[in-house]
């Protein structure tokens, strides 16, 4: 939710982020960032959608399968 907070390294198929995240996120399928997320890290993801307003400093690659 909004006001959830991590900090480490987080590894699932797929996921939704509202609060906050400082770390590495790998997801084989979709990540979503909501408007509401502060992402301070590195993604590895299959796809990627961010929505307006959400708040990153990050470095992203791209999962091929």
């Amino acid at each position: 939710g909004t006001s959830g907070n991590i900090e480490g390294q987080i590894e699932c198929k797929n996921a939704e982020i509202a609060g906050e995240v400082n770390g590495t996120i790998t997801v084989l399928e979709l990540l979503v960032l909501k408007e509401t997320s502060n992402f301070n890290g590195d993604i590895n993801t299959g796809q990627l959608t961010v929505e307006v307003g959400a708040k990153l400093a990050i470095t992203c690659k791209t999962i091929i399968a």
